[in-house]
């Protein structure tokens, strides 16, 4: 594979190598709360790695492998971060091992899917390489099941977004201050 970084994928491959020193910081030190909060970060450390890496790539076949890499980590973010918020708010009765299935079968239909869109076009109808700019990108027309991942993933967000701003309304003034800065940090992206 051939790499030409720019200042996109640099800082994406920087930030990337940072949340993966984060997970394993979390992942050595703290319980499961936190560690749900972990896996999340895992997964957008290997999207934002993988993402610097298709940035730096030329051709459409270095690209689609970084694709698939990404979406090791788009698939379950959304997954991650409802289980992190569930524990975090105290709803932990909704981790049962069947709710846990329910929750990562759009992932994991979303990474198969992904890897074998080839075959299929459902998550993708047609990639291309364009060539317009400063460097090279990958250029997208998305497919049904994009769409269908696509929503799944911000109503997750929003499902969590809403039991932070629960929590943070029926929290004890001593918790507030804590609430306050995870539901800052779910705005931010």
């Amino acid at each position: 594979m051939t790499f030409a970084p720019n200042i996109y994928s640099s800082i994406l491959i920087l930030c990337g190598l940072v949340t993966f020193y984060m997970c394993y910081q979390i992942f050595r030190r703290y319980e499961i709360v936190v560690r749900w909060f972990g896996f999340m970060m895992l997964g957008i450390a290997i999207w934002a790695l993988s993402y610097g890496f298709e940035l730096s790539s030329y051709t459409l076949e270095e690209m689609l492998f970084w694709i698939k890499i990404e979406y090791l980590g788009i698939s379950f973010i959304p997954a991650f971060w409802l289980l992190f918020i569930s524990r975090f708010t105290g709803r932990d009765k909704w981790l049962s091992t069947t709710n846990f299935i329910l929750l990562m079968k759009i992932p994991v239909i979303t990474l198969l899917l992904v890897w074998t869109n080839n075959y299929h076009h459902l998550h993708y109808k047609s990639v291309s390489v364009d060539r317009t700019g400063d460097f090279p990108l990958l250029s997208i027309q998305t497919g049904p099941w994009y769409i269908v991942h696509t929503i799944y993933f911000y109503l997750l967000l929003l499902w969590g977004v809403y039991l932070l701003i629960d929590k943070f309304r029926k929290s004890d003034p001593v918790f507030k201050k804590q609430n306050l800065s995870v539901l800052i940090a779910a705005f931010i992206p």
